[in-house]
């Protein structure tokens, strides 16, 4: 698997899974609502555009575009609109951080299950945002996405 941009300072992650590459493949373009947050549309073809949402409690919402799509092994969504809210954040700049970022889904086969690795390009420590996203991620991409995989049953924001 390889390391992003080769920058050791974007965000990194992986785990293993008992679930088969197709199947996390389609969790990840199909079926963020069940282990990330609400999601407009699902990332079928090059082009499609969804929008993630933490509405109505955290007014943080991010637009991806699917740039790559080669299934069952890589995915790669690129943040065209961002407006990331959390408390205390320092700078209004800070807001739209992820635009222009790419979240990688790198999926490879392990055994009867699969590998993944997300690196979130651009999702680097000098952001303002680092340490609350960074949180953020290893709980939804480690623990919700993960539990998701390996029992169907995740631990998605839900609205309220």
């Amino acid at each position: 698997m390889d390391n992003g941009n080769n920058n050791n300072n974007n965000y990194m992650q992986s785990f293993s899974s008992q679930a088969a590459p197709s199947v996390v493949y389609r969790a990840i373009t199909e079926e963020m609502p069940s282990w990330w947050s609400a999601v407009t549309a699902n990332f079928k073809k090059l082009g499609d555009e969804a929008t993630v949402s933490f509405m109505p409690d955290n007014p943080s919402v991010w637009s991806f575009k699917a740039t790559v799509l080669e299934e069952p092994e890589r995915i790669e969504l690129q943040c065209n609109k961002a407006k990331h809210s959390f408390e205390g954040m320092p700078d209004r700049n800070a807001f739209d951080e992820w635009l222009g970022t790419t979240l990688r889904f790198e999926i490879k086969a392990e055994g009867s299950g699969s590998k993944l690795l997300l690196t979130h390009i651009g999702l680097t420590p000098k952001l303002h945002c680092y340490n609350e996203c960074k949180q953020g991620w290893d709980f939804f991409f480690k623990r919700s996405l993960k539990l998701y995989l390996d029992t169907g049953i995740g631990e998605p924001h839900r609205a309220g």
